[in-house]
């Protein structure tokens, strides 16, 4: 349904949000660009007051996505804007929705050839 959804509803700054919020070190959270990316080579591991933390590596990030990569997050739970539409959605189909969110840039596809086992609705940057 082409227009379903408005920019004014969901935001680059909302999609950011969302990554940072994310747990990158979950087998949910990826970088797929040629294949799924190994987290050592865009996740960083730090001490903080003795807590194991996880955080990406921004530049390393900014540099797959500009040639061509996308940054996966699956599962997405506890956020509202996400919660909403999904909500939304659910009511619509009478079915169970699980969210996600991809970012990608330019032209590029990262993945092969493939088809899903679920309904996906996409949300996009218009043009």
């Amino acid at each position: 349904m082409k227009g379903a959804v408005s920019s004014n509803d969901f935001s680059w700054r909302d999609a950011n949000e969302i990554f940072e919020r994310s747990n990158v070190a979950s087998n949910d959270f990826k970088l797929s660009c040629d294949g799924i990316r190994p987290k050592h080579e865009y996740v960083e591991s730090y001490w903080d007051i003795g807590t194991l933390r996880h955080r990406l590596i921004k530049p390393v990030v900014y540099d797959y996505l500009r040639n061509g990569a996308t940054l996966i997050a699956n599962k997405i739970a506890n956020e509202p804007k996400v919660n909403q539409f999904a909500r939304r959605v659910a009511e619509f189909t009478g079915r169970q929705v699980v969210s996600s969110a991809y970012a990608a840039f330019g032209e590029r596809d990262s993945f092969r050839c493939h088809w899903n086992t679920r309904d996906v609705i996409a949300v996009r940057e218009p043009n």
